[in-house]
This record gives structure tokens, sequence and C-alpha cells, in this order.
């Protein structure tokens, strides 16, 4: 978890990650963070929740957690996305 960080930070946190998990738990009507990671080219997995389960659909443009907040569920859910 990063908390609040510049634009800058966020770009760099990108750049290396090989997956960005984004394990919401509201209805957001729209979360930059799953787009943002989507146009850095890296693997989006997402809860369903919201308007992310509008553009981040399952095994085409990312991944759904099956249940965002389960530890034993997320390490299910991570594995097909393994490069």
């Amino acid at each position: 978890m990063a908390g609040g960080q510049s634009p800058d930070q966020m770009h760099n946190f990108y750049h290396i990650a090989d997956l960005v998990i984004v394990p919401s738990q509201v209805e957001e009507a729209f979360c930059m963070v799953a787009v943002e990671a989507m146009a850095a080219g890296k693997v989006v997995l997402a809860s369903k929740k919201g308007g992310i389960g509008e553009f981040v659909l399952d095994g085409i443009t990312g991944y759904h957690l099956a249940e965002p907040m389960s530890s034993d569920s997320m390490i299910n859910d991570i594995q097909p996305c393994a490069c």
C-alpha cells in the first residue's frame, strides 16, 4: 500500500510493478489507479465494484478479484496473472 503519492512517484511505481492490485471495497464511479496502470502496460487485478468492473474485463483487459479482502482468495487470483 503506497498511500498518497505524487504523480512522479506513481510513475516510478508503475514502472517497476509487474502487477497492480486494486482491491476496492466501495463502489467507485471511476478508478484512476486501474486506468493509469493499464496505460502503463501493467496487468491489473481488481475488484468488480463500481466502474472498475466496466473497464477491467476478466481475462481481456485485466483480471477480477473473487474476494477482494481475502488473502487466500487473492493468492489464487494472482496465479493466472503470472507472466
